[in-house]
């Protein structure tokens, strides 16, 4: 008996309205990045756009990484009715989701192989309001959190997020087989309902007082709205030691992924997988490894900590490019391929709880908007760039020596994370978190 109270205890966390909370707000956010960077590279791929176009599509994921330009706003500005009748986070989720909708109706009527221009201007509109909205999201979640819950809502959050991915990467691939790519697309618009849902259900944060406000008063007087918003974020954030470093590894921590990402398309079109049988392997054998991911990323923060968590997570990464490598070289197999896209979910879903946990740790309250908005903008923009040169890469090398080489990018990351710990510069969340994974 004792075991099962200890047991179910383990698992209270995990239903706090909070924690739970994340899980429609992972999906939330989960759904139109897949859309942008996964979706839409098959998409163009079965229509017969060419892998160099394809690569070059990488760009309109940059919103991404330069989001923290404009969190600011996002942060601050009022929406005016929208904001008195909703709150400043809800208002700012309201406007964003009915903007989306119609860009995701103007996506299914384009035409990327006549006017590949046109299409790449709106999934640029996508991608910007998608970066707009994790913005606000994650603020969102962090506010609506205590410090010690931030490891059990990365795993919640983790969870929604990949479901989100397998409702619209797999699930889109399974529609486009039987109802066309532009009904296909529209039927993303549904994803949109987890994010309205939850802005409903959980209401708007309360902010807590902060001393550094307090301090900063008479500046907050003199220079005004610009320098709460823009000035104090980043001042807050540089006085910590070590700051620099952080960003570095931040922003080199996922450069191998991202040029993996644009090409896994491209890879399996021209290796001549069917969208079922994609949809197939990631939906079916990626499910329950996406599953076994998570449950495995929040037993491995618990008991391996922080620093362990992300030396895992670079390693798994490195191996999941190799077997991309490995498959290449199969060819046409549903087992080599089910086999790969199980290994991908399972790693990614893994990494995914100590990333979060450890980005959402490093946030100052008072101004998590745009310090995550900093953090998670400098964890894509590297990849982002670089992924645009994925598909010329992928041409001049081939495709082993090419995904060989995106996992030798891996390296940095793990030297740069061993560095880091030893200069003392990776810290858990909290301490809270400890005593929950010890109990």
């Amino acid at each position: 008996m004792t075991e099962t109270r200890s047991a179910l205890d383990g698992l209270k966390p995990y239903i706090e309205k909070p924690v739970l909370a994340n899980v429609l707000i992972g999906m939330a956010a989960g759904f139109p990045l897949t859309l942008v960077v996964s979706v839409i590279g098959f998409w163009l791929a079965n229509v017969g756009v060419d892998k160099s176009t394809i690569g070059i599509f990488a760009l309109t994921a940059l919103p991404w990484g330069l989001k923290f330009l404009w969190s600011p706003i996002l942060d601050r500005m009022s929406l005016g009715a929208l904001t008195q009748a909703f709150g400043q986070r809800r208002g700012w989720l309201m406007l964003i989701y009915v903007l989306m909708g119609v860009m995701i109706v103007a996506l299914a009527h384009s035409n990327p192989v006549e006017a590949p221009f046109y299409t790449g201007l709106i999934a640029f509109g996508i991608a910007f309001l998608s970066a707009s909205h994790d913005v606000v999201i994650d603020a969102y979640r962090i506010e609506i959190m205590e410090k010690h819950q931030y490891a059990h809502g990365a795993t919640t959050y983790t969870l929604g997020y990949r479901v989100a991915y397998l409702a619209t990467g797999a699930g889109a691939l399974f529609l486009a087989d039987v109802i066309g790519w532009e009904l296909t697309l529209l039927s993303t618009i549904i994803m949109l309902i987890p994010g309205f849902v939850v802005i409903f259900w959980i209401g708007e944060p309360i902010k807590p007082e902060d001393e550094m406000l307090d301090q900063e008063k008479d500046n907050i007087d003199r220079y005004g709205w610009f320098y709460e918003a823009v000035v104090l974020p980043f001042k807050e954030f540089m006085s910590r030691g070590g700051w620099y470093w952080l960003l570095i590894f931040i922003f080199v921590f996922k450069i191998g992924d991202a040029l993996v990402v644009y090409m896994t398309p491209p890879l399996l079109n021209e290796l001549g997988f069917t969208n079922s049988e994609m949809a197939a392997a990631a939906k079916i054998v990626g499910g329950f490894a996406l599953w076994g991911g998570i449950i495995a990323g929040s037993y491995l923060y618990a008991v391996l900590g922080l620093y362990r968590s992300l030396m895992v997570t670079i390693t798994l990464m490195a191996a999941t490019n190799l077997m991309f490598a490995w498959l290449s070289t199969v060819g046409h197999n549903t087992t080599a391929l089910a086999f790969s896209m199980g290994f991908e979910n399972f790693a990614s879903s893994l990494g995914n709880v100590a990333v979060i946990a450890f980005l959402s740790g490093l946030c100052n309250r008072q101004f998590t908007a745009t310090q995550y908005a900093l953090l998670s903008a400098f964890a894509t923009l590297g990849g982002r760039a670089i992924g645009a040169t994925s598909g010329e890469l992928a041409t001049i090398m081939d495709w082993v020596p090419f995904f060989t080489m995106t996992a030798l990018v891996c390296v940095p990351s793990f030297v740069l994370c061993w560095w880091l710990n030893k200069q003392g510069l990776l810290r858990l969340p909290d301490d809270k978190i400890k005593a929950v994974a010890r109990d």
